[in-house]
């Protein structure tokens, strides 16, 4: 079975569309592996970066992205950690796939290495 990053998650009340785009558009966008548009509530990601730890790790930063519009965030940063920890939790609860792609690329990533 292969295990792909979803084209949609769960957050709140509304799904965030994934997109992949082809690394030179990235680079020409301006220098992105990844990007998150509150108003398409769209992540965009550079379709060469999302293996391993460090696609996760990617991911993840735009997602928190998300999340911090999604739960209109203010700058105190217990708060922000807060609200990210429980943000992140309902985005794994809610996407049992997106759980299975990061399981999938730590183990990828560990394999790697040896």
């Amino acid at each position: 079975m292969t295990v792909k990053l979803p084209t949609k998650i769960s957050l709140g009340h509304t799904d965030i569309n994934i997109k992949l785009i082809e690394s030179g558009v990235a680079l020409e966008i301006g220098e992105q592996q990844g990007s998150y548009s509150y108003r398409t509530n769209t992540i965009y990601l550079d379709e060469e970066r999302i293996e391993g730890a460090a696609g996760i790790d990617l991911v993840l930063h735009e997602l928190g992205h998300a999340i911090f519009y999604q739960y209109k965030m203010q700058a105190d940063e217990e708060h922000i950690v807060n609200s990210m920890a429980t943000g992140y939790t309902e985005i794994f609860k809610r996407n049992p796939l997106l759980l299975q792609w990061v399981m999938k690329e730590l183990g990828n990533n560990d394999r790697r290495k040896s």
